[in-house]
């Protein structure tokens, strides 16, 4: 993954929602303390790990797999850093999360189309093509068809894929991105589509400047994972409270340890996101979803939100719309009625009150 680094700003804004999500009170501080920090419940880390931790006879760079002897979970790149480029190491990789009861999670990276793969986008899942445009739309959702097929192969099957969008030198040392942003997000939109169309949650890994060469400022809401500059655990609590490249939730960071001659990537899942850890993984037993796939992906973004009376904002609308009661984006009575009743069609005690279990039955 990328090394890029965000400074680790602490201004008492960040600061005070870092204090809601660890309801520890430290009015008058500028900054979480790592004393404070031991205060939150145990961070729920884990590792990505990639195609240069593959001996260099299978096309990787002979990088060490992380030395730490046990991972809450592991995240392994589905390619080799560029469409249609295999990981060599992708079926080992997960067995060194099997072997340490890690749970099992996956991320791809897409990247612009060469020449080739724009005369193979000529016909696909949009059609046969006369425009540029199209064969950008049916390039994306061929490099996500080919990503999940090698995931297959593994015999892994995940809930949850997430997306990388970064510039990251090819081979010849070109860039992974063209300068048109308009032609970068079709592809990206082929890459979302075939994901959702295949009932897999999708999360997006990025940072703020890449992510807005790439694709300016696309308003996507799907959950972030984030790079953050610092590896205590004060300044990931930090970057969990702060805003991220776009208008989703942050539910993970990522940051690097210099160990010797190489760099371990280490991931947070932020404290606020713990509740929707289930929709991220496959079991490291079962190899299939801990919790199960998706509808269309249009409420995953609220799954770690806990919704009662009086709770207001953009989750409670999109709780409405899906019950089909009138969207005022306050949780009132006739919200209440309409997830009790909800609850109960399926056997359930009608709580009116929405958690995990709750979204997922709605499509999260």
């Amino acid at each position: 993954m990328s090394r890029a680094v965000t400074r680790a700003l602490t201004r008492a804004r960040a600061v005070r929602a870092v204090v809601v999500l660890l309801s520890v009170a430290l009015l008058g501080t500028t900054a979480v303390t790592d004393a404070q920090a031991a205060l939150a419940p145990a961070l729920v880390t884990g590792q990505d790990i990639g195609w240069p931790m593959c001996p260099a006879a299978l096309g990787g760079k002979d990088k060490p797999m992380p030395p730490d002897a046990t991972a809450g979970f592991v995240i392994p790149e589905l390619n080799a850093g560029l469409a249609f480029v295999a990981n060599q190491c992708l079926a080992g990789h997960y067995d060194w999360g099997r072997q340490r009861n890690a749970k099992l999670g996956g991320y791809l990276f897409p990247n612009y189309p060469d020449a080739q793969m724009l005369a193979a986008a000529v016909t696909g899942r949009y059609g046969a093509c006369s425009t540029l445009q199209c064969q950008l739309v049916n390039s994306g959702y061929a490099q996500a068809k080919w990503d999940v097929e090698q995931l297959a192969t593994t015999g892994v099957t995940l809930p949850m894929i997430w997306v990388d969008i970064e510039h990251q030198p090819r081979l010849n040392g070109t860039r992974m991105w063209s300068s048109n942003i308009a032609n970068n997000r079709l592809v990206l939109g082929g890459v979302f589509a075939y994901l959702r169309e295949h009932h897999i949650r999708i999360g997006v890994y990025s940072y703020p400047n890449g992510f807005n060469q790439i694709v300016g400022n696309w308003a996507l809401t799907y959950p972030e994972w984030i790079p953050t500059g610092g590896h205590l655990a004060s300044e990931r609590l930090a970057r969990c409270a702060k805003p991220g490249f776009s208008t989703g939730p942050v539910w993970m960071t990522q940051s690097t340890r210099l160990i010797k001659a190489y760099d371990i990537d280490d991931d947070t899942i932020c404290p606020a996101a713990a509740p929707a850890t289930g929709l991220m993984f496959a079991d490291p037993v079962t190899n299939g979803p801990v919790v199960g796939p998706v509808s269309d992906g249009k409420l995953t973004r609220f799954a770690h939100l806990y919704l009662r009376v009086g709770s207001r904002g953009s989750a409670v609308v999109a709780l409405q719309h899906r019950l089909r009661v009138p969207a005022t984006g306050t949780y009132g009575p006739a919200t209440v009625w309409a997830v009790a009743h909800f609850q109960q069609l399926r056997g359930w005690h009608g709580s009116g009150i929405v958690n995990l279990r709750t979204w997922v039955a709605l499509g999260a």
